[in-house]
């Protein structure tokens, strides 16, 4: 017999976290409307933040085009043909639960340059 130990038992609480935190919110930003050729760029921002598990970025930016980091919050996006279109961000983390989606409107216009002719006149 250990000193003090009579031989009960009993039942203990204990919690255990996963560290998950469901994706409630995403906002994000761009700097559009861009001239054509040129890229925009995009930033995610998820709420809540306090989440120590991988976040999944999965961006759809509807239309033609080549990006970078696309699987991040923070891609840039370079659309092939002047437009509007609708861009859409869905977050997510691995622990499961609700995503979060944004959708937000982006412009790319087209651009010219424009030269005008220069008088240049002469004193004697």
């Amino acid at each position: 017999m250990v000193d003090g130990y009579d031989g009960a038992t009993g039942s203990y609480t204990i919690l255990v976290s996963t560290g998950c935190d469901p994706v409630t919110g995403v906002d994000f930003v761009h700097d559009a409307p861009v001239p054509l050729g040129q890229p925009v760029h995009f930033t995610a921002t998820v709420t809540p933040l306090t989440t120590t598990v991988p976040i999944t970025y999965a961006w759809d930016f509807g239309g033609a085009g080549a990006g970078s980091d696309t699987d991040t919050a923070t891609p840039s996006f370079t659309y092939t043909a002047r437009g509007t279109y609708t861009v859409v961000v869905t977050v997510s983390n691995p622990c499961g639960g609700p995503v979060a989606s944004t959708p937000q409107v982006v412009g790319v216009v087209q651009s010219y340059s424009v030269y005008l002719p220069l008088v240049v006149r002469t004193y004697p």
